[in-house]
């Protein structure tokens, strides 16, 4: 059994949710304004079936108050993951703004610990 793709899968359900906000797995070139970016940090399979990845959340808006309610929003989303989705335990382990002083732009950040499973198709 292949393990999910979680970052894939976290990306989708934000992309949905933060309608008109860019998500994406990476940083493009030429960074929109308002950006989410959800990527895989780490972690490892625990077993044949289980799997412990942990995601991190970049959020950037034109102002300090738009990138928190961004980022409180991908966190309701990501916290909202279910059993039925593949996700046994959501963790949130840090919210923070680390103001991005390369671009001098409003910069939040959120990491998860995730227990996840491929669901039986």
């Amino acid at each position: 059994m292949r393990r999910m793709n979680v970052q894939a899968v976290v990306r989708k359900k934000l992309a949905e949710a933060l309608a008109g906000v860019e998500v994406r797995t990476s940083v493009p070139a030429d960074r929109p304004a308002k950006l989410v970016v959800v990527r895989r940090e780490g972690g490892a399979a625990q077993n044949q079936l289980l799997d412990a990845p942990g995601i991190g959340v970049d959020v950037w808006a034109p102002s300090e108050a738009e990138a928190c309610e961004l980022c409180m929003l991908a966190a309701d989303e990501i916290m909202s993951l279910t059993f039925a989705e593949g996700f046994a335990l959501v963790t949130e382990e840090v919210m923070a703004s680390q103001y991005d002083q390369l671009t001098d732009s409003p910069h939040w950040y959120a990491s998860y610990s995730l227990i996840t499973y491929k669901p039986i198709e």
